[in-house]
């Protein structure tokens, strides 16, 4: 049990961040190759986890350390970023230890703490760098062993043939890796031929070494269906997307290119299909599963072709759904909120707790619908509020330009997102121009700081009542909780910030735990109580002020009391039956066998509000124009004097 350390006026903190009451999410860096390279297409993937980001460049031709003598056209890289306190910087630059040109290594990556998967889907050698075979493709496998990203191990399908292009994506949660291979031609035995109807490949960790444990395909698989373009899992959830599916969830209704998803479950060992999801609104050639992602009970899906009517054509839509009982119901449908023709909504998606992220990386306007330029691309954020997703913010790169595919490819987890614009030109400085050459835009949560009584959010000005307590006598407590909401660093120092004020600040107090952290992390809370303890006789205020800076937002609880002397009256017996209590427009007093001289009623400032004389058995008195509170009703009967307490709601 924590121990509390009391102060009479003063609870004592300073934020190093502005409070930020909102849930606006801003850009925060532009990042690029270490040493950009023209066509290089850094940001064609990317993904992060925990305090490190990782993005691919598939068409990056220059080795780990930018050497100009080991140049591979389109061999291909990845960028590991970390977050140190709050600033993400460039960490590493991995490569293949095999590569060769025309690999397209970092055409996707996947990280989950300290293991990061690469694919490089036209890579053409086995795990041992032998067995040609043109576009089979495969993946590698980081680890961070004491700081430094190393290559462990190289994947590859068990039934690897020409043009599989295995590495499309990849996903990593745990234990477990799915590569996907969207061309691939036969079933999960090797067998009946279906022309790039796609496979997806499940690798589990065993020991230090990965072992491909199964092969996955669609129930329903059939040509050209390209199931598993896309993929992601979480836990023990995959899904996979096979935009060029033709058929509805029961199979039937065909409908070309309307696209589908599969969702699978690992039960023990194994990955099930435990169903198929198709859109409720299925369209031709809308692409539903060119993009997909999950976390926890939601999927969402893109279907970037879709055309909500002859004047959207290929506007895009993303799908979300939800999951209950293993049942997945599609629960709504995002549209942007400025949707125009060829936008390309949905090419893009991620999902993270209350959080959607859509990419329309032709989306032409910026965030205010405003200054045209073509292709420049956009983001769309979605909140899931009282179970309706609302989309809350429209972003755009800060130095939106032409053709950029700002939108390409999006990762979100808790507080950070990060954008592609994969054919972006210019450096973090928006100068130095090189062709197609990429970037990355990273958001984070800004600082937001939520009050709480217990599960009430309390909001700025609001009143806390303590109500009527008998002075000398009595007093209540109100335990606050303050929680960092955003993704800045909240500090506590020894500034005066955190104020009690006002006239009656001798009756409240202010107690916090004596183990309370200097700093306030992004996703942790802080408590506070609060204690009122009448001195005197009356209505008590003050003021808890948060953040006493006039260039800084303040955030302002009133604090309100009322000390009353109830307990001067002696005899207070519950054996008097009132009735209701609480009460509202009228009470019953039930005497029983005794006769009252006078009953009086008195409220919380001793005032005599209503009286009767000469009373027995059940008595009916109007209320109605008493106030809310506390009141003693006091029977004088034989010399005596009998009081008890009663409520007016």
């Amino acid at each position: 049990m924590s121990s509390f350390l009391k102060i009479k006026a003063l609870f004592v903190c300073l934020l190093i961040v502005n409070f930020v009451f909102s849930q606006d999410w801003t850009e925060r860096l532009k990042i690029t190759a270490n040493e950009r390279t023209k066509n290089a297409s850094f940001g064609t993937s990317v993904a992060i986890s925990g305090d490190f980001a990782v993005v691919g460049a598939n068409q990056e031709p220059k080795d780990a350390d930018n050497s100009e003598e080991n140049i591979f056209i389109n061999a291909g890289a990845a960028y590991v970023f970390k977050n140190e306190n709050g600033q993400w910087e460039f960490y590493q630059k991995i490569v293949s230890s095999d590569r060769s040109s025309g690999d397209y290594f970092g055409n996707s990556v996947a990280i989950d703490g300290d293991y990061i998967v690469v694919g490089a889907q036209k890579e053409a050698e086995d795990e041992n760098g032998q067995n040609t075979k043109p576009n089979a493709g495969s993946a590698y496998i980081f680890q961070n062993i004491d700081g430094d990203w190393t290559e462990i191990q190289k994947i590859c399908a068990s039934d690897r043939s020409n043009d599989d292009l295995f590495g499309t994506d990849v996903g990593i949660s745990q234990n477990n890796i799915i590569v996907s291979a969207y061309q691939q031609g036969s079933d999960e035995n090797g067998e009946n031929l279906k022309n790039n109807s796609g496979s997806v490949y499940a690798f589990t960790k065993q020991g230090n070494t990965w072992v491909q444990t199964q092969k996955i395909v669609a129930s329903d698989r059939s040509d050209a269906d390209f199931f598993g373009y896309s993929i992601d899992i979480d836990n023990n959830y995959l899904v996979v997307g096979a935009y060029l599916q033709d058929y509805n969830s029961t199979g039937a209704s065909y409908i070309m290119d309307a696209g589908a998803a599969y969702v699978y479950k690992k039960e023990g060992e194994t990955w099930t299909e435990k169903q198929k999801l198709t859109a409720g609104d299925r369209k031709t050639e809308s692409y539903f599963g060119y993009s997909v992602s999950i976390s926890g009970d939601y999927i969402i899906v893109g279907a970037y072709k879709h055309s909500e009517n002859s004047n959207l054509n290929q506007s895009g839509v993303a799908y979300i759904f939800k999951n209950n009982s293993d049942n997945w119901q599609e629960q709504t449908k995002l549209k942007s909120s400025d949707l125009t023709a060829n936008d390309y909504f949905g090419k893009s998606v991620a999902i993270d707790g209350t959080y959607a992220l859509v990419g329309a990386d032709l989306q032409d306007n910026d965030e205010n619908g405003e200054n045209f330029s073509f292709n420049a691309g956009a983001a769309y954020l979605f909140k899931l509020e009282n179970n309706n997703w609302t989309e809350t913010q429209k972003l755009c790169a800060s130095d939106r330009s032409g053709s950029a595919a700002y939108g390409f490819k999006l990762a979100i987890h808790d507080y950070n997102f990060i954008v592609c614009a994969n054919q972006e030109d210019y450096d973090v400085n928006g100068e130095n121009y090189l062709n197609n050459s990429g970037s990355a835009y990273i958001y984070r949560k800004n600082s937001n700081l939520i009050v709480k009584k217990g599960n009430e959010i309390i909001n700025n000005e609001q009143t806390l009542n303590f109500g009527n307590l008998i002075f000398e006598e009595e007093f209540q407590e109100i335990n606050i909780s303050f929680s960092n909401d955003g993704g800045d660093i909240i500090k506590f120092t020894d500034e005066e910030i955190f104020v009690l004020q006002g006239n009656d600040i001798e009756d409240f107090s202010l107690e916090f735990d004596e183990n309370l952290d200097t700093l306030l992390m992004p996703n942790t809370t802080a408590y506070l109580n609060i204690k009122f303890s009448p001195t005197s006789l009356g209505l008590k205020n003050a003021e808890l002020l948060i953040n006493n800076d006039t260039e800084q937002s303040e955030f302002l609880i009133l604090l309100k009391g009322n000390g009353i002397l109830l307990s001067k009256l002696s005899n207070i017996n519950s054996n008097i039956l009132v009735f209701p209590n609480p009460g509202n427009s009228q009470i019953f007093i039930d005497l029983k066998d005794t006769e009252a001289d006078i009953i009086n009623i008195y409220d919380a400032n001793a005032k005599c509000v209503i009286s009767k004389t000469n009373a027995k058995g059940l008595i009916n008195i109007d209320t109605s124009n008493l106030q809310t509170g506390v009141y003693l009703l006091s029977i004088i009967s034989d010399n005596t004097i009998v009081n008890s307490k009663f409520i007016i709601e």
